[in-house]
């Protein structure tokens, strides 16, 4: 996969498959020039994995963040694919998210990636 990127990135070298639907982790990576420890609040999670935006980010360039779905079928993959990511289960639009990236990252934090990925029910 490495040959094939338009725009190559730090440790873009390693990867060999990538997660999301169209490139999203990709083209944040590229963006980002390969950021390691970034942070991201994703708002419509799906997957812990599969087509899912921030997988590669956590995984492979150590990234830590918020994922919220609506979906309770996700929490127990969730729980053993990414335990050190935290998923709430909660209706987006229903969330304190000033608390709550208060209470995950202090006053000073930058998210370096929002990810907003909501469908109609």
């Amino acid at each position: 996969m490495p040959g094939s990127l338009r725009y190559r990135f730090k440790g873009s070298e390693l990867l060999t498959e990538y997660y999301s639907q169209v490139c999203q982790d990709l083209f944040i990576l590229s963006v980002l020039d390969g950021k390691r420890d970034g942070t991201y609040l994703e708002i419509g999670a799906y997957y812990p994995d599969f087509l899912n935006n921030t997988y590669i980010l956590s995984r492979d360039f150590n990234w830590s963040g918020i994922s919220v779905d609506i979906n309770t079928d996700f929490s127990i993959d969730w729980a053993i694919k990414r335990p050190k990511d935290r998923l709430i289960i909660a209706d987006a639009l229903t969330m304190p998210y000033r608390e709550i990236l208060k209470s995950n990252f202090g006053d000073n934090r930058i998210i370096d990636y929002l990810q907003l990925d909501i469908d109609p029910a």
